[in-house]
């Protein structure tokens, strides 16, 4: 194989608390990001790599648009409501039990089937059986990372050949 094959990664907005606080609100920071991530729309070739599987077939040549992704952090119905209102494609619901996040997973597929729900916070391997059965696309746990035991490493060298 001869060249060098390259992949886009989508580029995504993560609305959290402070960011919707700032801006005034759930709805204000939405209606922010989505003027900002209109700015930012371009068209470029697709890639084969990015036509494989998409409806444009393998028409490499082909335009496409890219628009950046908007998540917006909830952490109750009101403010999930408030985000489905506001035209929120991808949600994150944070802190939530089970049920809690079940019943928000519930109203978000009443209310727009194709939305992109994950679940961050309080999600360790103990309850995450719990949590993969609310219906929701992902989970995220930082418990595989700030609670993960430490490991006792050392690099020693006996000696260098030729030296």
């Amino acid at each position: 194989m001869t060249g060098v094959q390259t992949c886009a990664l989508p580029i995504s907005i993560l609305l959290k608390e402070n960011h919707i606080a700032l801006a005034g609100g759930v709805k204000a920071a939405l209606d922010q990001a989505h003027a900002y991530a209109s700015s930012q729309m371009n068209s470029h070739t697709m890639t084969a790599y990015e036509a494989a599987g998409s409806e444009a077939g393998t028409a490499a040549s082909q335009p496409a648009q890219q628009s950046l992704t908007i998540q917006i952090e909830v952490r109750d119905e009101t403010e999930l409501r408030e985000a489905l209102s506001a035209g929120a494609q991808s949600i994150l619901l944070d802190n939530m039990t089970p049920d809690e996040a079940r019943r928000c997973v519930a109203i978000i597929r009443g209310i727009r089937t194709n939305a992109i729900v994950e679940l961050s916070g309080g999600i360790t391997l103990e309850n995450v059986r719990a949590y993969a059965l609310t219906g929701a696309d992902y989970l995220s746990s930082g418990a595989l990372t700030h609670s993960a035991r430490a490991a006792d490493l050392s690099l020693l060298v006996d000696s260098i050949r030729g030296k």
